[in-house]
Protein backbone atom coordinates (compact mmCIF):
# COMPACT_ATOMS: atom_id res chain seq x y z
CA UNK A 1 0.00 0.00 0.00
CA UNK A 2 1.77 3.13 -1.26
CA UNK A 3 0.98 6.55 0.27
CA UNK A 4 -1.06 8.95 -1.85
CA UNK A 5 1.96 11.19 -2.42
CA UNK A 6 3.85 8.35 -4.10
CA UNK A 7 0.86 7.40 -6.24
CA UNK A 8 0.40 11.01 -7.33
CA UNK A 9 4.07 11.35 -8.19
CA UNK A 10 3.96 8.26 -10.40
CA UNK A 11 0.69 9.31 -11.99
CA UNK A 12 2.15 12.67 -12.99
CA UNK A 13 5.30 11.21 -14.51
CA UNK A 14 3.30 8.50 -16.29
CA UNK A 15 1.83 11.24 -18.49
CA UNK A 16 5.27 11.64 -20.11
CA UNK A 17 6.06 7.99 -20.91
CA UNK A 18 4.72 5.40 -23.34
CA UNK A 19 5.47 2.28 -21.33
CA UNK A 20 7.48 0.72 -18.55
CA UNK A 21 10.32 -1.75 -18.34
CA UNK A 22 9.84 -4.55 -15.81
CA UNK A 23 13.07 -5.86 -14.31
CA UNK A 24 11.31 -8.55 -12.29
CA UNK A 25 7.75 -9.92 -12.21
CA UNK A 26 6.86 -7.87 -9.12
CA UNK A 27 7.77 -4.64 -10.91
CA UNK A 28 4.81 -5.08 -13.24
CA UNK A 29 2.54 -3.94 -10.42
CA UNK A 30 1.85 -0.26 -11.19
CA UNK A 31 2.04 2.21 -8.35
CA UNK A 32 -0.35 4.73 -9.87
CA UNK A 33 -2.93 2.35 -11.34
CA UNK A 34 -1.80 3.24 -14.86
CA UNK A 35 -2.56 0.80 -17.67
CA UNK A 36 0.59 1.61 -19.62
CA UNK A 37 2.17 -1.41 -21.35
CA UNK A 38 5.10 -3.27 -19.81
CA UNK A 39 8.16 -4.69 -21.54
CA UNK A 40 9.77 -7.47 -19.53
CA UNK A 41 13.55 -7.11 -19.37
CA UNK A 42 14.85 -9.68 -16.93
CA UNK A 43 18.41 -10.42 -15.89
CA UNK A 44 20.53 -12.63 -18.14
CA UNK A 45 23.86 -14.45 -18.38
CA UNK A 46 26.09 -15.32 -21.32
CA UNK A 47 25.07 -18.81 -22.43
CA UNK A 48 28.36 -19.12 -24.35
CA UNK A 49 30.18 -18.97 -21.02
CA UNK A 50 27.78 -21.08 -18.96
CA UNK A 51 27.56 -24.41 -20.77
CA UNK A 52 26.72 -27.92 -19.49
CA UNK A 53 29.55 -29.83 -17.85
CA UNK A 54 30.20 -33.58 -17.48
CA UNK A 55 29.17 -35.03 -14.12
CA UNK A 56 31.71 -36.94 -12.01
CA UNK A 57 31.16 -40.68 -12.36
CA UNK A 58 29.71 -42.53 -9.41
CA UNK A 59 28.66 -39.51 -7.35
CA UNK A 60 25.34 -39.54 -5.51
CA UNK A 61 22.64 -37.23 -6.85
CA UNK A 62 23.86 -33.78 -5.90
CA UNK A 63 21.44 -30.95 -5.19
CA UNK A 64 23.19 -27.58 -5.25
CA UNK A 65 22.31 -24.20 -3.78
CA UNK A 66 24.23 -21.00 -4.48
CA UNK A 67 23.66 -17.79 -2.56
CA UNK A 68 24.08 -16.05 0.77
CA UNK A 69 23.78 -18.15 3.90
CA UNK A 70 20.97 -16.10 5.40
CA UNK A 71 17.50 -17.00 6.62
CA UNK A 72 15.74 -15.33 3.66
CA UNK A 73 17.37 -17.82 1.30
CA UNK A 74 15.53 -20.69 3.00
CA UNK A 75 18.35 -23.16 3.61
CA UNK A 76 16.58 -24.35 6.75
CA UNK A 77 13.44 -25.11 4.70
CA UNK A 78 15.52 -27.07 2.18
CA UNK A 79 17.15 -29.09 4.95
CA UNK A 80 13.73 -29.95 6.37
CA UNK A 81 12.65 -31.30 2.98
CA UNK A 82 15.89 -33.27 2.66
CA UNK A 83 15.28 -34.81 6.09
CA UNK A 84 12.03 -36.24 4.73
CA UNK A 85 13.98 -38.02 1.99
CA UNK A 86 16.20 -39.67 4.59
CA UNK A 87 13.18 -40.76 6.63
CA UNK A 88 11.70 -42.25 3.46
CA UNK A 89 14.83 -44.36 2.99
CA UNK A 90 16.56 -42.40 0.23
CA UNK A 91 20.31 -42.54 0.79
CA UNK A 92 21.97 -41.77 -2.53
CA UNK A 93 21.96 -37.97 -2.48
CA UNK A 94 23.87 -35.06 -1.05
CA UNK A 95 23.45 -31.32 -0.69
CA UNK A 96 26.07 -28.83 -1.89
CA UNK A 97 25.95 -25.34 -0.40
CA UNK A 98 27.86 -22.69 -2.33
CA UNK A 99 28.20 -19.23 -0.82
CA UNK A 100 29.30 -17.20 2.15
CA UNK A 101 27.47 -15.75 5.11
CA UNK A 102 26.39 -17.12 8.46
CA UNK A 103 27.72 -20.66 8.09
CA UNK A 104 27.36 -21.26 11.84
CA UNK A 105 23.60 -20.69 11.57
CA UNK A 106 23.35 -22.80 8.41
CA UNK A 107 25.28 -25.70 9.92
CA UNK A 108 23.11 -25.57 13.02
CA UNK A 109 20.01 -25.82 10.81
CA UNK A 110 21.42 -28.89 9.07
CA UNK A 111 22.32 -30.54 12.36
CA UNK A 112 18.93 -29.86 13.91
CA UNK A 113 17.11 -31.96 11.29
CA UNK A 114 19.76 -34.65 10.89
CA UNK A 115 21.17 -33.87 7.44
CA UNK A 116 24.56 -32.44 8.43
CA UNK A 117 26.42 -35.49 7.15
CA UNK A 118 24.85 -34.99 3.70
CA UNK A 119 25.98 -31.38 3.28
CA UNK A 120 29.09 -30.22 1.43
CA UNK A 121 30.05 -26.65 2.34
CA UNK A 122 32.19 -24.90 -0.28
CA UNK A 123 32.16 -21.40 1.19
CA UNK A 124 32.27 -18.38 -1.11
CA UNK A 125 33.72 -19.21 -4.53
CA UNK A 126 35.05 -16.99 -7.29
CA UNK A 127 33.46 -17.17 -10.73
CA UNK A 128 35.14 -20.22 -12.35
CA UNK A 129 35.10 -22.28 -9.16
CA UNK A 130 31.47 -21.31 -8.55
CA UNK A 131 30.55 -22.30 -12.10
CA UNK A 132 32.19 -25.71 -11.63
CA UNK A 133 30.48 -26.26 -8.28
CA UNK A 134 27.13 -25.62 -9.96
CA UNK A 135 27.80 -27.35 -13.25
CA UNK A 136 29.03 -30.64 -11.78
CA UNK A 137 25.92 -30.99 -9.63
CA UNK A 138 22.73 -32.70 -10.81
CA UNK A 139 19.89 -30.42 -9.65
CA UNK A 140 19.76 -26.73 -8.77
CA UNK A 141 17.68 -25.68 -5.76
CA UNK A 142 16.64 -22.19 -4.69
CA UNK A 143 14.45 -22.41 -1.55
CA UNK A 144 14.14 -18.66 -0.89
CA UNK A 145 11.46 -17.22 1.32
CA UNK A 146 11.70 -14.21 -0.99
CA UNK A 147 13.90 -13.10 -3.90
CA UNK A 148 13.00 -10.21 -6.16
CA UNK A 149 14.77 -12.11 -8.93
CA UNK A 150 17.85 -14.40 -8.39
CA UNK A 151 20.04 -14.36 -11.50
CA UNK A 152 21.78 -17.56 -10.35
CA UNK A 153 18.77 -19.43 -11.74
CA UNK A 154 19.84 -18.30 -15.22
CA UNK A 155 23.33 -19.64 -14.59
CA UNK A 156 22.02 -23.02 -13.44
CA UNK A 157 19.66 -23.25 -16.41
CA UNK A 158 22.44 -22.49 -18.90
CA UNK A 159 24.57 -25.13 -17.20
CA UNK A 160 21.83 -27.63 -18.05
CA UNK A 161 20.61 -28.31 -14.51
CA UNK A 162 16.96 -29.13 -13.82
CA UNK A 163 15.50 -26.50 -11.52
CA UNK A 164 13.67 -26.53 -8.20
CA UNK A 165 12.97 -22.86 -7.59
CA UNK A 166 10.90 -21.20 -4.90
CA UNK A 167 7.68 -19.72 -6.24
CA UNK A 168 8.58 -16.69 -4.11
CA UNK A 169 11.52 -15.81 -6.39
CA UNK A 170 10.98 -13.65 -9.47
CA UNK A 171 13.13 -15.94 -11.60
CA UNK A 172 10.66 -18.79 -11.06
CA UNK A 173 8.05 -16.96 -13.09
CA UNK A 174 10.54 -15.81 -15.70
CA UNK A 175 12.40 -19.09 -16.31
CA UNK A 176 10.82 -22.19 -14.79
CA UNK A 177 8.40 -24.06 -17.04
CA UNK A 178 6.60 -26.64 -14.91
CA UNK A 179 7.57 -30.16 -15.90
CA UNK A 180 9.71 -28.87 -18.78
CA UNK A 181 12.90 -27.65 -17.12
CA UNK A 182 11.94 -28.13 -13.48
CA UNK A 183 9.29 -27.15 -10.95
CA UNK A 184 8.30 -24.17 -8.87
CA UNK A 185 8.14 -25.21 -5.23
CA UNK A 186 6.63 -23.77 -2.09
CA UNK A 187 9.57 -24.03 0.33
CA UNK A 188 7.20 -23.79 3.30
CA UNK A 189 5.48 -27.04 2.21
CA UNK A 190 8.22 -29.50 3.13
CA UNK A 191 6.18 -32.54 2.05
CA UNK A 192 5.67 -31.25 -1.50
CA UNK A 193 9.23 -29.92 -1.60
CA UNK A 194 10.50 -33.37 -0.61
CA UNK A 195 8.30 -35.00 -3.26
CA UNK A 196 9.88 -32.82 -5.96
CA UNK A 197 13.37 -33.66 -4.68
CA UNK A 198 12.47 -37.35 -4.67
CA UNK A 199 11.34 -37.11 -8.30
CA UNK A 200 14.75 -35.66 -9.16
CA UNK A 201 16.49 -38.78 -7.84
CA UNK A 202 15.35 -40.53 -11.02
CA UNK A 203 17.99 -40.12 -13.73
CA UNK A 204 15.44 -40.31 -16.55
CA UNK A 205 13.48 -37.44 -15.01
CA UNK A 206 16.63 -35.32 -14.65
CA UNK A 207 17.64 -36.00 -18.23
CA UNK A 208 14.20 -35.02 -19.53
CA UNK A 209 14.24 -31.79 -17.55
Amino acid sequence: AYPWQTRLWHLIWSAFIDGRMAGCPASRVPVSGSRLPFVESYHAVDSREFTPMPKPAGQPVTFVFSGQLIERKGLDLWFQAAARLIKAGHDDFRLRVVGGGDETWARRCAESVGVADRVEWTGFLQRDAMKEALGTADVFVLPSRFDSYAVVVHEAACLGLPLLVSRHAGAAEAIVEEGINGWKVDPFDSADFAARMTAMLDSATRTRL
